[in-house]
């Protein structure tokens, strides 16, 4: 004969852990769906930081190119200076005794004083 206590005993144990596998599903899924909105928010602010740091990445890059440039134009003024000099020290160096005596001669010390 069919034993009805073993069929209805074994499908209540059946649905006792169907039940309870259920429940633990239904459990995990507000901490994971939690934690999945914890992830987005601190995803949103880091791309946020990202932003701030691209935008602070650019005005340093756009200071550097300034100072690059402004270097270059110094250097190039300096270089101007030193040539200016050196032609300067040619002249003199090829100037004769008489030629600097009368250059020299020229300048008033009375002026020189007053001004």
């Amino acid at each position: 004969m069919f034993n009805w206590k073993e069929v209805v005993l074994s499908l209540s144990i059946f649905i006792a852990i169907v039940a309870v596998i259920g429940i633990g599903l239904q459990s995990k899924t507000p901490i994971v769906s939690s934690e999945i909105e914890y992830l987005e928010k601190s995803n949103d602010s880091i791309l946020e930081e990202v932003k701030e740091i691209d935008q602070q990445l650019l005005q340093n890059q756009q200071r550097s190119d300034s100072l690059y440039q402004s270097s270059e134009q110094i250097k190039k003024y300096v270089e101007e200076i030193e040539t200016r000099k050196d032609e300067k020290i040619l002249h003199m160096y090829s100037t004769t005794d008489m030629g600097l005596y009368e250059f020299f001669a020229n300048f008033n010390s009375q002026d020189s004083i007053s001004n």
